[in-house]
């Protein structure tokens, strides 16, 4: 933070958390795209641990309350159903805290207040930097599958409804589309034509998975529903992945999502936001060991069916993301957190150039997929 004026407003927000009113430092935690994240740490070492403090976007998370009881049954199966013992099978996530008033959420003029447990000597990356980082990201995730796939679909609430509903987006985006034509001369963005081009050319990308996920055929669990590479704590030594976060967006979902959004995010890596959008590709080599390490644990949930379909998810959900980024682009920036107004414009360009890497790579995605998964069974 920046000034005292902001560091007062959040010291009533973090002491809500705390039995006393001890000295603290606050600091802004700035990845992440939607909630206000914040590293609360004692001003005397020993005072109480450093916690993470968090207002919940209620524009986007409507029923916070939600969001909690979701995260509550995490806890439970993610600790109770560990896959045996081994240490190489181990993944937490952050422990959610009680106020001193004993309830998770604290509500405030300005919305609902959270906090998680610090888990300390870890780091988070943007980008995955090398098949490795690839590899165990997959596994990972794979592991998160594994479990929390007990937990019956009829306990977890929808957090947001039409949540990955693509033909929802990009009937969304049509309207929007309409409403920026209207009131801008949209022939001064090359970006802007480009996408809208590569939008229109592409509308049955939305509609990719429609028929199996109708048919039943799609393995349907617990989700993540945001498995981007920022949201894996990596230990800061030796780089094993500790703890996944941002779990909002969890949700009962095909599986198939969570592995399409995490290939599309940890084989581009350059990441979803460049200042260069033309050093965008997809990394087929980190494709490779992303699917080693998603298939490294000895037995998969997945299906032939989800075998079949995987790389028609990838490209569903590489779609979705750039009608999503252009359409809030198109809105003013109201769900999307952004640093500039341009923000959202480019990550949008960033995925429509994604999306052409994937196609140009389109063969070999399906011989690695075939080769590698297929194995599995």
């Amino acid at each position: 933070m920046n000034n005292i004026k902001d560091k007062d407003y959040l010291y009533e927000k973090a002491h809500a958390f705390l039995t006393s009113k001890q000295e603290i430092d606050i600091i802004e935690i700035k990845t992440g795209f939607i909630n206000n994240t914040y590293l609360v740490t004692p001003f005397k070492e020993k005072d109480f641990a450093p916690f993470v403090l968090q207002r919940i976007n209620s524009t986007i998370f409507t029923e916070p309350e939600n969001i909690i009881s979701n995260y509550l049954l995490l806890e439970k199966s993610i600790f109770s159903q560990r896959i045996g013992q081994s240490r190489e099978h181990f993944l937490k996530i952050p422990k959610l805290l009680k106020s001193s008033s004993n309830s998770f959420l604290v509500t405030f003029p300005d919305g609902k207040w959270r906090s998680f447990e610090y888990i300390d000597s870890t780091i988070t990356y943007e980008v995955a930097s090398s098949k490795l980082i690839t590899f165990k990201i997959a596994r990972t995730l794979a592991i998160f599958h594994q479990l929390t796939n007990k937990i019956k679909s009829e306990y977890l609430s929808k957090t947001i409804h039409n949540f990955h509903n693509t033909p929802y987006y990009l009937r969304e985006y049509d309207q929007e589309l309409e409403n920026y034509i209207s009131i801008n001369n949209i022939n001064k963005s090359f970006q802007i034509n480009n996408i809208i081009d590569f939008i229109e050319n592409n509308r049955e990308e939305a509609l990719l998975l429609t028929k199996p996920i109708d048919n039943n055929i799609l393995l349907e669990t617990t989700i993540h529903g945001d498995p981007k590479v920022s949201n894996f704590l990596f230990n800061n030594i030796n780089q094993d992945v500790v703890a996944l976060i941002d779990l909002d967006t969890c949700n009962p979902g095909p599986v198939l999502f969570d592995l399409a959004d995490c290939i599309r995010s940890s084989c581009n890596p350059i990441g979803e936001d460049p200042l260069d959008n033309e050093n965008v590709l997809f990394n087929i080599d980190f494709y490779e060991y992303f699917l080693l390490g998603y298939f490294s644990l000895p037995k998969t949930l997945l299906s032939k069916s989800d075998i079949f379909y995987l790389p028609y998810s990838i490209r569903l959900i590489t779609f979705e993301l750039s009608v999503r980024f252009i359409t809030d682009y198109f809105k003013g920036n109201i769900y999307f957190d952004i640093k500039d107004e341009n923000q959202n414009l480019r990550r949008a360009f960033a995925q429509y150039k994604l999306h052409a890497s994937i196609m140009s790579n389109w063969d070999e995605i399906i011989i690695l997929t075939n080769k590698i998964c297929k194995s599995s069974f």
